[in-house]
């Protein structure tokens, strides 16, 4: 219904509205003297099947990219590694998982770097049926557990998860399911017995009596963000205004959800075709963890994660991952 797959480009472009400028000084606030339009693209992965995304999605709408001389496409990924790799080596720009990120960039990807994060800590939840009888990871035994791709931040806090209830990794059968639309639709469809998700279709699984938490992910990593904005080097040489104008629009869409969140989970929910009080829960449920800082805490944690994966073998270092003006002092 609201799976993002394959690949797809959706203007960004809209009318300037009245609006608040950007909350981090250092990183974009609208400049006094006019900004050079820009035109241009990011990659994202799964853009209206994420509320990771609501912040973007309300600037584009709202505005405040135009207002900043913004226009940019969308170009549309399924997985966060995907969007990673087009944001390196295509688009300049890119939205995606953080732990997708720090991997690729591990693994050679150096000219990708951090400069903002979207969502500071998991906003994933685990979902079970809910006639299945499962009311505790510790009974995932012997069961199947719908994830992502080895570099998912889903697979790492799935796998956390059943560790911290005494299981062992080995105990369960990991099943990449896809996209989150495709992670609900492998739950019911009973191809796996619990499996990851994230609002607002979670909220709408739940809400319709098809699935109910198993675990809010929040509690197994609290301090591992779950997603990032991204740009190379190059676009950071050659136009560093444009990706503080990119930041400075998304803070614009942070502010409105914290002070105008009606208004905000109306924009969201008309431009992803959720009902709007699913789309008003979900901002409820995710307004504390949007925050465009990227402290060092958070990139040593995602790095933290990705060793305990087998992922990485380096320490990446908060130097190398976020370029110095985007760093918490």
């Amino acid at each position: 219904m609201l799976g993002v797959g394959g690949v797809g480009l959706v203007a960004c472009a809209a009318q300037p509205a009245a609006a608040p400028t950007g909350t981090n000084a250092s990183a974009g606030s609208a400049a006094s003297a006019a900004p050079t339009r820009f035109t241009g693209q990011f990659a994202v992965s799964n853009y209206t099947a994420l509320a990771d995304w609501a912040p973007l999605i309300i600037a584009q709408v709202a505005g405040y990219f135009a207002k900043r001389e913004l226009y940019l496409n969308v170009l549309q990924l399924a997985q966060g590694a995907d969007a990673v790799r087009a944001a390196a080596t295509q688009a300049g720009l890119g939205a995606a998982a953080t732990f997708s990120g720090v991997t690729a960039i591990d693994a050679g990807m150096t000219n990708l770097k951090i400069v903002a994060n979207m969502v500071n800590a998991p906003g994933m939840v685990f979902l079970v049926r809910p006639d299945s009888g499962i009311t505790s990871p510790a009974q995932l035994k012997g069961k199947k557990i719908g994830v992502q791709g080895e570099t998912s931040s889903a697979t790492y806090v799935g796998k956390k998860m059943v560790l911290q209830a005494g299981l062992q990794i080995t105990d369960a059968e990991w099943v990449n399911v896809g996209g989150v639309g495709a992670s609900n639709t492998a739950l019911a469809n009973k191809l796996v017995d619990c499996t990851f998700s994230l609002p607002p279709l979670s909220i709408v699984e739940v809400n319709a009596g098809r699935a109910k938490v198993l675990v809010d992910t929040r509690k197994v990593a609290p301090n591992l963000p779950q997603s990032s904005l991204f740009a190379t080097d190059a676009i950071l040489a050659k136009s560093p205004d444009v990706v503080d104008r990119w930041i400075g629009a998304t803070n614009d869409g942070m502010k409105m959800i914290r002070e105008d969140m009606t208004t905000a989970a109306q924009i969201w929910s008309q431009f992803i075709g959720v009902d709007q009080a699913i789309a008003l829960a979900t901002l409820k449920d995710q307004v504390d963890l949007f925050d465009t800082k990227v402290t060092r805490a958070s990139i040593d944690s995602a790095v933290q994660a990705a060793k305990e994966m087998g992922l990485m073998t380096s320490t990446l270092t908060y130097e190398q991952v976020v370029p110095e003006k985007y760093r918490v002092k």
